[in-house]
């Protein structure tokens, strides 16, 4: 076991991102706690969160998918796409692309 995963800064906290909601890098979308240590998880990528994969105060391992989320990625009209991608070897160890 690596850490307990939360979705909210405390128990009776708003989850920090729901399904839908639209994250840039530096948005926190978690806590693990880890030896009594709590950290702060970031997006690291930009997107709209699809799932939330792990459960709330369950424990959760390195590698082990934490979020599912959408690529957004600006056209030239500066329009957003939603892209697909094949392999999440590359991608954050909390976020996994589809």
């Amino acid at each position: 076991m690596v850490g307990t995963f939360y979705r909210a800064g405390s128990p009776d906290g708003a989850p920090f991102v729901d399904v839908g909601k639209t994250v840039t890098e530096d948005t926190v979308v978690c806590i693990i706690e880890a030896m009594k240590v709590m950290n702060e998880i970031k997006a690291e990528t930009s997107g709209v969160i699809a799932e939330v994969v792990a459960e709330n105060g369950k424990p959760v391992q390195f590698g082990q998918v934490l979020f599912q989320s959408s690529l957004m990625i600006a056209d030239a009209g500066r329009r957003m796409l939603t892209a697909r991608r094949a392999s999440d070897r590359a991608l954050p160890s909390c976020l996994r692309k589809f």
